[in-house]
């Protein structure tokens, strides 16, 4: 039995069509954005474990240090420039 190698704009298609057919209540029109935004997280995701693998980090460590420096006090005053 031989599959089909869909195209990405094919799969998103069926995937659509999948969910429109299991839940018909669910509006599905969304479906190919979300798609491509999960496609596009995973290659970041696999992006920063590369990057930080080089480092002796892993992504983890990216992302504890990311949420550190959010939570940080704002400086006192504000720079000025020259």
């Amino acid at each position: 039995m031989t599959i089909k190698k869909l195209s990405p704009a094919e799969d998103a298609e069926a995937a659509r069509l999948f969910y429109a057919d299991v839940a018909p209540g669910l509006d599905v029109g969304h479906l190919a954005a979300m798609w491509h935004i999960a496609g596009l997280g995973h290659l970041i995701a696999l992006d920063l474990d590369r990057i930080a693998g080089r480092h002796g980090l892993s992504s983890a460590d990216c992302t504890c240090w990311a949420r550190c420096g959010s939570l940080a006090p704002p400086p006192c005053a504000p720079r000025t420039w020259p």
